[in-house]
């Protein structure tokens, strides 16, 4: 039983690492800056947006969306995507698996994944497990540069 709890607390704490790192918020801040005894109000954005670089160029991307977005295992991922550009791939996205929302751009050499500020971690967790399970267990998770 031990085994058992210390297994879900290392998850637990992964999902929670996850959220905190990507989950993409806004705060509304005040900026005191202007005269006339006006205060100005702007946002301040917090969260990476998750990046994951595929080991091998995916060959036939159109398929590979469809797959992901067909709401069946392993991805449960429901979506109408876009073709935004040859090659280059968008959509606004429901993880079945919880309900939550999440966006992806996606392209033959890499996917980025926008996680909502109540979005939970576990679909990010998710997605990259099945990727190394089902496409490549090289895949990995990082933070884009953009």
């Amino acid at each position: 039983m031990g085994l058992l709890w210390r297994a879900l607390d290392r998850y637990e704490t992964y999902v929670l690492g996850l959220e905190d790192r990507f989950q993409l918020r806004t705060e509304t801040v005040a900026s005191d800056t202007l005269s006339n005894d006006s205060a100005a109000l702007g946002l301040k954005e917090e969260g990476d947006v998750a990046y994951i670089e595929f080991p091998h160029r995916v060959a036939d991307l159109e398929t590979f969306v469809v797959n992901l977005f067909n709401c069946k295992e392993p991805f449960r991922l429901w979506a109408v995507p876009r073709e935004v550009t040859s090659g280059y791939w968008e959509a606004n996205a429901v993880d079945l698996h919880v309900g939550h929302s999440l966006r992806l751009e996606i392209t033959p050499d890499w996917l980025r994944v926008l996680l909502g500020e109540h979005t939970c971690g576990n679909t990010l967790a998710r997605l990259i497990a099945n990727f190394q399970h089902r496409f490549d267990a090289q895949t990995q998770l990082a933070a884009a540069g953009v």
